[in-house]
């Protein structure tokens, strides 16, 4: 099931605090970012999060899912009305993850 725009934008609201959210639909689904670094994924009008060592003590009972299939590399974030904690867990994925390579150029053929 694909993920509606109203519910990718509500993420984003919830988001906010974090710091400067944007996202990207693929197929149907959403890729979410923060400073321009992929923290999660809205699939099926659900949010989640990378799972790394830093949001590992977010989720201390939580079993890492896949939300797209393949490995278990997320975890799902089921309480999206506490925007303090939201903003305290994707600030602390964000500033974990290598800042985004510089896009290349394509040079024009002459």
């Amino acid at each position: 099931m694909a993920s509606t725009p109203d519910f990718m934008q509500f993420v984003e609201e919830q988001l906010r605090e974090a710091g400067a959210i944007s996202h990207y639909k693929m197929m149907g689904d959403y890729v979410v970012y923060c400073d321009l670094k992929v923290v999660g994924a809205v699939c099926g009008n659900q949010f989640y999060i990378k799972r790394l060592p830093v949001s590992e003590p977010f989720f201390p009972n939580a079993t890492p899912v896949a939300p797209t299939g393949g490995k278990d590399t997320h975890f799902l974030v089921e309480n999206l009305e506490d925007t303090a904690f939201l903003a305290q867990l994707v600030r602390a994925v964000c500033d974990a993850l290598p800042p985004p390579k510089p896009k290349k150029r394509k040079e024009k053929a002459t």
